[in-house]
């Protein structure tokens, strides 16, 4: 189940404003302090009872609509090379200059919402992703091949050498008048080149940052005012000053060349470094232009193949950066290690046995919950089981709604909800914030089923309705459950939370999975005693209960094993997802995997010991690893080949 169908919207929705776009070779003049009901997505923004504010969504700013940046100095370079290629058939790298200008540039124009680019996003499969924020890389890829490509072009150029006029190049036309000025002199391309791309720089973005400055007191808040000046309007000089040595750089390609190379490669750093947010407050981010300026006579220096020099400046330039990072009263916050475990998580991680968690109000959530080796229910998903999604929607929430894509994506214990309202105008979607208590005690044997053990509370209430429900520990002590650790957050420990593996010797018949959940779950039948399957399953005519014993030997993503004894034959039940793919082995002979309950997987064990394996391994991946396996050959091969072409060019 996709929550994007074919067909769909999602790959052209939410383009970006053309505007935006400068920022991409300007990325410093987006450094402001925001305020949080200003933020892109700030209807996301939960403020709780101190008057704090709380995310439960990602909220990205301008970030999450352009996907990355590249500065200046990587645009003409692409430009640079391009314009190689186009006026030189012997120039080896052509081809992917040609192909990376033109994929980079497409994504970029179609993300913008340029006609007809935009159809990008009706193709297939690009019909169900929201692109601006997952292209990024794809695009900066581009970027970073044609830079690459601009740089060969240098070296290309630094040893063309005007030949005699032959009968093809004697031809009239611009092509050709073009070719021979381009010929003559590297500098006429790079000129080209900087009169067009930063003269419509300064003509769009720079002259607007300047009437930005003029204008600061009227368009921007308190806090954002001061930094109208050492962040946007000085980022848009730092851009122009780095685009015009780019220029005088490239238009002396052809008398040093490896000079030019090692300043390029020195400038563009300089400019990166420059474009990385430090969080410093706006007095301090004048003391950038220290370290710039050193960085720029290190640039000069190796311009003159002066290295000794030159790394002399460059440690002054990285001593200047760190001193002033230092003495910053804001700046980066200090390391931390990314995968360091929370107190609570390696408590949950010491109890003993498998089982299943679930966090509500943002106490944990499902993506850190798999970095951090826990098991848990809920998930931050476009791609599901449909079984599994409509499981949740009807059997783990108290309210059964209409409800809008990004609730199905995010199943993460929010307290809010997209709700559809359907008015004269039609259909719109509007937050329902409400307690997630109230779907763990309505849903309780739900969640039992797929063996949640333990839930994770926040250590302090968020919302004014949780001010009460928090200090009777959220109504959950009615049901039996016992807080077993109150510290950074609460944790209470649910008693009805089945085996995540047990062996049930009744079993009903279902006409379809749809069919299992509702028998199932509807009339509450007691799951871990009796099954509903789709398919005859063969179990003792007796029925009634059994001795069994279910421990797990081994379990992974991808397989699981188990040690089984019983005193008859019955189903084992996983309380795993059922999907198609999984095989399993009972003794080391292929069983086969039963659909139960319309939600988990089973399979018949006899009586006795058994050894139990589900193993995950499917067609589709198989043919893909070759896919793969043969992509990555074909590469190589074009990757020597390309080395072979450039030696006998050169």
């Amino acid at each position: 189940f996709h929550i994007h169908p074919l067909g769909g919207r999602i790959g052209a929705q939410g383009l970006v404003n053309w505007k935006a776009v400068f920022a991409i070779v300007t990325p410093g003049a987006t450094e402001f302090p925001v305020q949080p009901e200003m933020a892109l997505g700030a209807q996301l923004l939960a403020q709780g009872v101190d008057g704090s504010y709380f995310r439960f969504m990602p909220i990205n700013g301008v970030w999450d609509t352009l996907g990355g940046y590249t500065g200046v100095i990587p645009v003409l370079l692409v430009f640079y090379g391009l314009l190689t290629a186009f006026f030189n058939k012997e120039f080896a790298y052509r081809g992917l200059s040609f192909f990376f200008t033109a994929f980079g540039l497409f994504v970029v124009l179609k993300n913008i919402g340029i006609q007809p680019f935009v159809w990008l996003g009706g193709l297939p499969l690009f019909d169900q992703v929201w692109s601006l924020r997952w292209a990024g890389p794809a695009w900066v890829l581009c970027a970073a091949v044609g830079s690459a490509v601009g740089l060969e072009a240098v070296i290309f150029k630094s040893t063309l050498r005007v030949a005699k006029v032959t009968e093809g190049e004697a031809k009239s036309g611009i092509y050709f008048e073009l070719k021979r000025v381009f010929a003559r002199s590297p500098f006429y391309q790079a000129f080209v080149l900087f009169a067009l791309l930063m003269g419509a720089y300064i003509v769009l973005a720079f002259l607007p940052a300047l009437l930005l400055l003029l204008s600061r007191a009227e368009l921007f808040s308190a806090s954002m005012r001061p930094f109208v000046l050492p962040a946007l309007f000085a980022s848009s000089v730092v851009t122009v000053i780095t685009g015009m040595c780019a220029f005088l750089l490239l238009a002396r390609a052809g008398v040093k060349r490896r000079g030019v190379i090692c300043a390029l490669i020195c400038l563009g750093v300089v400019e990166l470094w420059w474009a990385v947010p430090r969080g410093y407050q706006a007095d301090w981010l004048y003391y950038k232009w220290v370290p710039f300026f050193t960085g720029l006579v290190a640039v000069f220096l190796f311009y003159k193949n002066s290295y000794r020099s030159a790394v002399l400046f460059c440690g002054l330039f990285l001593a200047a950066f760190l001193i002033i990072d230092f003495y910053s009263p804001v700046g980066f916050p200090e390391r931390q290690d990314p995968f360091k475990k929370a107190p609570f998580v390696e408590f949950l991680r010491d109890r003993p046995g498998e089982f299943r968690v679930a966090g509500a109000g943002g106490a944990l959530y499902p993506n850190f919950a798999g970095v951090a080796g826990l098991k848990d229910v809920r998930y931050v998903n476009a791609l599901l089981p449909e079984e599994f999604h409509r499981f949740r929607k009807e059997r783990l929430h108290v309210d059964d709604i209409d409800e809008s894509t990004d609730s199905v994506l995010w199943f993460t214990g929010r307290p809010e909800r997209s709700k559809a309202v359907i008015s004269g105008s039609g259909v719109r979607y509007s937050l329902v914030t409400r307690p997630v208590a109230n779907d763990i005690r309505a849903k309780l044997t739900n969640y039992s089923l797929l063996g949640v053990k333990y839930f994770i509370m926040p250590a302090v209430p968020l919302f004014p309705f949780d001010v009460l429900p928090f200090k009777e520990n959220y109504g959950l002590g009615e049901l039996g459950f016992k807080l077993v650790y109150d510290n950074e957050v609460r944790i209470f420990e649910n008693p009805k939370a089945l085996k995540r593996a047990f062996v049930v010797y009744n079993a009903g018949r279902a006409g379809g999975w749809e069919e299992a959940q509702n028998t199932a779950f509807d009339n509450v039948l007691k799951l871990d005693e009796k099954a509903v399957v789709e398919e005859d399953v063969a179990l003792p005519a007796e029925g009634g209960a059994g001795n069994y014993n279910a421990a797990f030997v081994r379990y992974e993503p991808n397989r699981v094993e188990l040690i089984v004894e019983s005193d008859r034959s019955g189903l084992l039940v996983l309380t795993d997802l059922y999907y198609h793919g999984w095989r399993a082995f009972v003794n080391g002979a292929e069983a086969k995997v039963f659909r139960v309950n319309g939600l988990v997987r089973g399979v018949a064990v006899g009586k006795g010991k058994s050894t139990v394996v589900f193993s995950y391994f499917p067609l589709s991946f198989r043919v893909g690893l070759v896919i793969s396996l043969c992509s990555a050959a074909i590469c190589l091969f074009l990757f020597f080949g390309f080395k072979e072409k450039r030696q006998r060019c050169r």
